[in-house]
């Protein structure tokens, strides 16, 4: 009984409500926080290698660029997506730059002959004084990464209501082979259930790390058509009894 009771296999525990909810926002804060430094890298490797005598000109360019695609977009209240857009970089700005620190060091980077530096410092501080080219980069950056996060929240209705298309499409479709004695396939099945969720993530990041200034439209539109692509085919391969 004891070598019977050793060789079953316990099963995990399924996770609750609670569990499930702090996992998937904990991923999508590590995916956020992922973007962010990559765009961050890619900005950095064009100021040194691509795109070096654009110089900073090139990140306000893109700046302006996604503000003009925010001003497109209009929220269900009083005030404009882009003044929402606003405070969400202000927020990043804040708590980022100003608040730990970062914006004093530039400061302090960019001064020619700082009082407050000893004579043993100043050759360091001469020296480190490239680096705030850097860090504004980094701020500019971070305030691109903001404000195409905006976009992104604003574009959510489109992934929905493609989804929802997708999902009365299949569950029709469903009910035709139901009655019509066709044949589920959990191979397909699994297959697009298991892809929503990588659709969503590889738009999201290929949004927001873009180093070029692209439209929205042409870059979530066809992941939104594929998501629903993918839950009409879950719903239509799903099976046939409840």
């Amino acid at each position: 009984m004891r070598t019977s009771a050793q060789g079953v296999q316990r099963r995990p525990a399924p996770s609750g409500v609670i569990a499930r909810t702090v996992r998937v926002v904990s991923q999508i804060v590590m995916q956020l926080a992922l973007s962010l430094l990559l765009s961050i890298l890619i900005e950095w490797v064009g100021l040194t290698w691509v795109w070096p005598d654009e110089g900073l000109s090139r990140g306000q360019q893109m700046v302006s660029a996604e503000r003009r695609y925010l001003g497109r977009f209009q929220s269900s209240g009083s005030r404009s997506s882009l003044n929402v857009a606003n405070r969400v970089a202000g927020s990043f700005d804040t708590w980022l730059f100003e608040r730990s620190g970062v914006e004093a060091g530039i400061v302090w980077l960019e001064r020619s002959r700082p009082a407050d530096v000893s004579d043993s410092i100043r050759p360091w501080q001469q020296r480190l004084r490239p680096l705030a080219h850097y860090l504004k980069a980094a701020r500019q950056s971070t305030e691109l990464f903001a404000l195409r996060l905006s976009v992104l929240a604003l574009s959510l209705p489109v992934f929905v209501l493609c989804a929802l298309v997708g999902l009365i499409d299949g569950l029709v479709q469903r009910d035709l082979r139901r009655w019509g004695g066709g044949r589920e396939s959990s191979f397909v099945y699994h297959h697009a259930k298991g892809a929503l969720g990588p659709l969503i993530a590889i738009a999201a990041m290929l949004y927001l790390t873009s180093p070029v200034s692209l439209h929205p439209v042409a870059v979530l539109v066809p992941f939104a058509l594929a998501v629903g692509l993918s839950v009409m085919l879950a719903a239509r391969t799903f099976k046939k009894y409840l």
